[in-house]
């Protein structure tokens, strides 16, 4: 049987399947009355998602209507349907969990850090980062080789999860960082809502980061610089505070200046670490024992 992954929301639910808890070492079979018909395609009008378990050739596209944080797992099946990643089955036993990062790429700590970064940066941080999000013939070109680079990386869903988690880091949907600047440019700024306006502008900067990490290690490295290197001289450039009490380690060398960088500490607890600590974690430094289990048969829950 071929391998494939799929993921369930943190609780090991599926919207599709409320009923069934997914866990590692176990099998799960669609009942035969209740099979989704192999001629309908994945996402077409007669396709029935409650009928097949649909998984992913690759685990950066496994968020496929879903959001981060979520669980990941590597299964195993015979395909009775195929569409681009896509694969549909009829019966799926969970081979082992993977870390849940992996689901955003492999930079998905790196993705995760900046993620918690940027719930913690304060309105005139963000009006920095803004300050520099307009953009220009460089930076267009840029981001359109990142996002040349996501549709043709099998990541297209981890770098929609990127950009969402930074959306609801920042309280906002994750539709409002998925349009233009420009038409941000022409319905959102103006002097009567300059802080609305910095704070989108903003947290559009990071979006394009967080998109350029997913596919830091595919796309155009020239592109790739042209949106991290003036994030990271921003970040730099903000105020900073001793070192934290634990020292990161395997720390990328010209991304030191971001283990330092100033976090605004919530309520009255200190920060022990600053939160873009693992955005310079070596990917080496990454490497888990999975976890694998025993098999038994579980019937779906429809």
């Amino acid at each position: 049987m071929r391998r494939f992954y799929f993921a369930t929301d943190p609780d090991g639910l599926r919207a599709e399947f409320m009923g069934t808890r997914f866990l590692a070492g176990r099998t799960y079979a669609i009942p035969a009355g209740r099979r989704t018909d192999t001629t309908a395609p994945i996402g077409g009008s007669d396709y029935n998602p409650f009928g097949i378990f649909v998984a992913h050739d690759a685990p950066g596209e496994a968020l496929e209507r879903l959001s981060y944080p979520c669980r990941l797992f590597v299964v195993a099946g015979e395909p009775v349907l195929r569409y681009k990643h896509r694969v549909g089955l009829h019966e799926m036993h969970v081979v082992r969990e993977l870390e849940p990062w992996r689901a955003l790429g492999p930079n998905g700590r790196e993705v995760l850090s900046l993620v918690e970064f940027s719930s913690t940066l304060r309105s005139a941080e963000l009006a920095r980062l803004a300050a520099k999000r307009l953009r220009t013939p460089a930076k267009g070109e840029a981001m359109n080789k990142i996002r040349w680079a996501t549709e043709h990386s099998s990541r297209t869903q981890a770098a929609a999860a990127a950009r969402a988690a930074i959306a609801r880091s920042r309280g906002m949907a994750p539709e409002v960082l998925e349009v233009d600047s420009q038409v941000i440019n022409e319905g959102v700024e103006s002097p009567e809502r300059p802080s609305e306006a910095s704070d989108i502008y903003g947290s559009l900067a990071l979006a394009d980061v967080a998109e350029a990490l997913v596919v830091a290690d595919y796309a155009d490295q020239d592109a790739i610089a042209a949106v991290l290197d003036p994030f990271i001289r921003i970040v730099n450039s903000m105020k900073t505070r001793p070192e934290p009490a634990e020292p990161a380690v395997g720390l990328r060398p010209e991304l030191v200046g971001l283990h330092s960088s100033h976090v605004p500490p919530r309520g009255n607890t200190p920060i022990r670490r600053p939160a873009a600590t693992y955005l310079a974690d070596s990917l080496a430094s990454l490497a888990r024992p999975e976890h694998r289990g025993g098999a038994d048969r579980v019937p779906v829950a429809i």
